[in-house]
């Protein structure tokens, strides 16, 4: 028992040099120097992911910033056009074609369906119709479809009527007559040239060939083709759902632009306005020469398309149509090439028939100050004087402005 106490005493007062604890006044000792790397690296670690952290804040902060001034501009750009976008939204349109066994458009109409008015027009187009194709310098229409594709084929057309066409539907005519057929044909009153004859049901293959027959007048091509037209939409079934499905089981929508869904919608609708006898056809006022007709077009396109047409033509170039009433056709092409070079839009409105001027005529239908001066800009860069420039109030073209070309235009400056 003594032992033991004797033991624990001495451990109790055991005592340490100060030498056994030199390293904590040594600096340089290893083990100092360890413990401090590694409190060093622990203290650049927290230092750099503070640092991660705020380039990640900032970079966060950043993309909001983007996304705020995105959606700002879109909200911005929406507001813009607006205008245009509440006209728009009840009036679709369809460019309808029917190819040839050549790749040309053989029969081609503008189809337009008012949702609020339950109103559908269709609008035909001359196949001789002049457009402008990319590339390929004027052609007739007819000829695009091979020449620039149907895509290219509807802008030419949007391009000359100054207003926006929603999509294409593009049909060959064996595919035309197998929708025929599938109705179960279609009525028409068909003319052989001896006047009108009862009417009677023709077939896919009949109605194909009766509604592209590339006559010599163009009003006989029209009701040919409007008599086809109106037998094939009063044949469609009176639900979206019965038209998709009679697309899909004919494999019709291969060359239509628009889903299925949406053409079926708007082929309904036109149904629908032709059993509301609500439905009207036209045809593109054209002269002979393949030049439209802008004086005659202009209420008809309006009526259509209302401020659609302003809003195309107040967003793009000026829309200049030139008539030539000098009689020379060379005057016609200096005064084109003379346009296209100040950056205007160009349209050829033909000759003027039976009808020679003297003096040329620069006319603009809106009375405002800026349409006047817009005026007074084409007519210098004609080569004529400011006194040349007439306002017609009202005047319902597809252009902004209109010359009629006189014999005092010379087409050399």
């Amino acid at each position: 028992m003594t032992g033991t106490g004797t033991g624990r005493h001495r451990d109790a007062s055991k005592t340490y040099e100060t030498a056994q604890f030199s390293f904590v006044e040594d600096e340089n000792s290893g083990d100092v120097l360890d413990w401090l790397a590694f409190a060093e690296t622990r203290a650049e670690r927290r230092e750099e992911r503070r640092r991660r952290f705020r380039n990640r804040l900032i970079a966060l902060g950043v993309l909001l910033a983007v996304c705020v001034v995105t959606f700002g501009g879109y909200l911005l750009w929406r507001a813009r056009s607006s205008g245009e976008e509440q006209d728009a939204r009840p009036r679709a349109t369809l460019l309808l074609q029917i190819r040839d066994a050549q790749g040309g458009a053989a029969a081609s109409a503008l189809l337009v369906y008012h949702r609020e008015a339950r109103q559908g027009f269709a609008l035909y187009i001359p196949p001789h119709l002049l457009v402008d194709a990319p590339g390929q310098g004027r052609l007739q229409f007819r000829d695009t479809m091979s020449a620039i594709g149907p895509s290219l084929s509807r802008d030419a057309l949007s391009d000359i009527l100054g207003v926006p066409i929603g999509g294409s539907w593009v049909l060959d005519q064996a595919s035309f007559a197998s929708l025929v057929d599938r109705l179960g044909g279609v009525e028409a009153a068909v003319d052989q040239g001896r006047g009108e004859m009862p009417a009677r049901r023709l077939t896919g293959a009949q109605a194909a060939a009766y509604a592209t027959d590339a006559g010599e007048d163009p009003a006989r091509q029209k009701a040919r083709f409007q008599q086809v037209l109106d037998g094939v939409l009063r044949g469609l079934p009176g639900t979206a759902d019965g038209v998709k499905t009679l697309i899909n089981e004919a494999a019709l929508g291969a060359d239509a632009t628009l889903p299925v869904d949406q053409l079926a919608a708007f082929l309904v609708g036109l149904r629908t306005s032709i059993d509301e006898q609500r439905f009207a056809v036209e045809a593109l006022p054209v002269h002979t020469s393949g030049a439209l007709d802008v004086e005659r077009a202009g209420p008809l396109v309006h009526k259509l398309f209302g401020s659609s047409l302003k809003a195309r033509q107040d967003s793009g170039p000026p829309r200049v149509a030139v008539r030539n009433g000098s009689g020379d056709p060379e005057r016609a092409e200096a005064a084109r090439i003379r346009l296209l070079n100040a950056g205007y839009r160009y349209i050829d409105a033909g000759q003027v028939e039976g009808q020679r001027f003297k003096k040329s005529v620069v006319q603009v239908g809106d009375d405002s100050p800026g349409a006047r001066e817009e005026a007074v800009q084409v007519a210098l860069t004609l080569g004529l004087p400011s006194s040349a420039v007439q306002v017609k109030p009202g005047e319902q073209t597809v252009a902004s402005i209109v010359v009629i070309l006189g014999k005092d235009f010379r087409g050399t400056p």
